[in-house]
């Protein structure tokens, strides 16, 4: 009983953190060039944003000029997630278990090794290495192999995420 009530605790207090944290930038206003600790405008922020909860207003977001509503949007990222990791995680699974049946023995040893060597890379050093590489072979070749970022108006990059999955 003790450890479901602290757990629950836990839940409720994670939020108030949060906000706490994300407000902690207006605690602190310089007063003639010392930055002193003034909680009222950090209060007045996180009151505002429980305010906008009953009107709708705190889910809205912008970026650059234009302002978002996160109930209009986010289906279409959820969307876009769910093809960075489905479609490279089946097909990942697919070739993974032909590759695992074909090869075995010594050619199945060589690819293991590969494998763990690839594995022992953290995934954002990874990222940044194959976004350097679509870099390096623009300038040298003049090819585009694909685009490194996601742009709004261009539609999904699918390559170098379906690569890291």
């Amino acid at each position: 009983m003790k450890k479901t009530v602290s757990t629950i605790l836990r839940l409720l207090a994670a939020p108030l953190v949060v906000l706490v944290l994300a407000s902690t930038p207006l605690m602190f206003m310089p007063a003639r060039g010392i930055p002193t600790f003034s909680p009222g405008l950090a209060l007045d922020a996180i009151g505002s944003w429980f305010d906008g909860l009953a009107t709708g207003e705190s889910f809205n977001y912008t970026l650059g000029q234009t302002s978002w509503r996160l109930l209009d949007t986010a289906p279409r990222f959820l969307a876009v997630s769910f093809l960075y990791v489905a479609i490279p995680g089946a097909l990942g699974l697919a070739l993974g278990m032909a590759l695992g049946l074909r090869a075995r023995g010594r050619e199945g040893g060589m690819a293991a090794h590969a494998l763990d060597t690839l594995y022992a890379i953290p995934d954002f050093i990874m990222a940044l290495l194959l976004q350097l590489a679509v870099l390096v072979c623009l300038d040298l070749t003049g090819f585009k192999l694909g685009r490194i970022s996601y742009d709004a108006t261009g539609g999904t990059a699918m390559l170098l995420p379906f690569i890291m999955m």
